[in-house]
This record gives structure tokens, sequence and C-alpha cells, in this order.
């Protein structure tokens, strides 16, 4: 009998922290600037968080992300930071 390796779909959990903040913007809508004017970070670190995002969840396209993010009902609960930063677009 042969038992076949199914692979879990990446999860949030993968992500650190301050990449959950701006998995949670970018899924929002959010462009790059005022996500990383919301984070206090630069838009370049912005950029590296999202790419490092894709690659971990194996995605392509911030639709994708905001697809997730939805799907993820604690998505709006984690981290704690993310009440308190507000960019607007």
């Amino acid at each position: 009998m042969m038992l076949r390796v199914v692979d879990k779909p990446p999860t949030l959990e993968a992500l650190p922290s301050r990449e959950l903040e701006g998995a949670h913007w970018a899924g929002k809508g959010k462009t790059n600037k005022p996500i990383a004017a919301g984070l206090k970070i630069c838009e370049r670190t912005v950029k590296a968080h999202l790419t490092s995002i894709s690659q971990k969840l194996a995605i392509h396209h911030r639709l994708q992300l905001a697809l997730i993010m939805q799907q993820d009902p604690d998505a709006n609960a984690r981290p704690a930071t993310i009440a308190n930063a507000s960019p607007t677009r």
C-alpha cells in the first residue's frame, strides 16, 4: 500500500509579526506607501516583507493575499499593533 504525502497549504502562522502586520494592510488593499507610513518603516522594507510573504504562502498576487486574510478568522486580531496603526490609502 502506497501513501501519498499531501503538503498542508501554508498559513499565516508562518509569518513573523511584522510581516503579518504588512499582510493585514496589503490584504485590505493598501499600497506600499501607506503601509510604510502606518508601520513606520520604509517602502523598500514593505516590499521586502511582501516578497517574503509571497514566497512563504506560495502566492503571486496581492489579491491572493487578500483572500487568505479574509479566510483567516484571527487575521484581524493578530498582532496587537495592527489596531494602533491606521495607514490611509
